[in-house]
């Protein structure tokens, strides 16, 4: 099971921005058979970013798959699979800041698969469940959920994916 939603994807990059990039065949996503090609394609890359995420963080200082499943990763989940999706249709816009928008989010994925297995970066919800914020050990920087992965969401920021919302 993936570990983000349909609904946390839109929320990251803005349903037609997603719909837009799931739909790699420029089929008629008004009919039946289109919408649930694109529902599925949307699944497969947040099964794949579930995955990447796995992969990334096996041997680390957390069990993969998780059962109880940070906040982080699920919107890291749901940032990786729009960027797999966005990769797939290879789209050239007209601006340039899409593309390095996700290309953020990349580099950011990998510092935060760094800062976890280095012990920088815990998983508070695996650790109390009524506390939210989390201590980087050895620096007393506080990081939030809403931080992410030391930065605010790319996504929230990238003016050209809201065009399309």
């Amino acid at each position: 099971m993936a570990y983000a939603t349909l609904d946390d994807i839109f929320q990251s990059f803005g349903k037609g921005n997603v719909l837009k990039w799931s739909n790699v065949d420029n089929i008629d996503a008004e009919t039946e058979e289109g919408e649930q090609l694109i529902i599925d394609r949307i699944d497969w890359s947040l099964d794949q970013a579930t995955e990447m995420i796995n992969e990334r963080l096996y041997g680390g200082p957390y069990t993969v798959p998780f059962d109880v499943i940070p906040k982080s990763i699920i919107r890291l989940c749901s940032e990786l699979a729009g960027t797999i999706l966005y990769d797939a249709r290879r789209i050239n816009d007209e601006e340039q800041e899409t593309g390095d928008q996700l290309k953020a989010i990349r580099r950011n994925a990998e510092d935060f698969f760094r800062q976890v297995h280095g012990g920088k970066r815990r998983f508070i919800e695996l650790e109390s469940s009524t506390n939210y914020m989390q201590v980087v050990p050895g620096t007393g920087n506080v990081i939030d959920d809403d931080d992410l992965y030391g930065i605010r969401s790319v996504a929230s920021r990238c003016t050209s994916c809201l065009k399309y919302s």
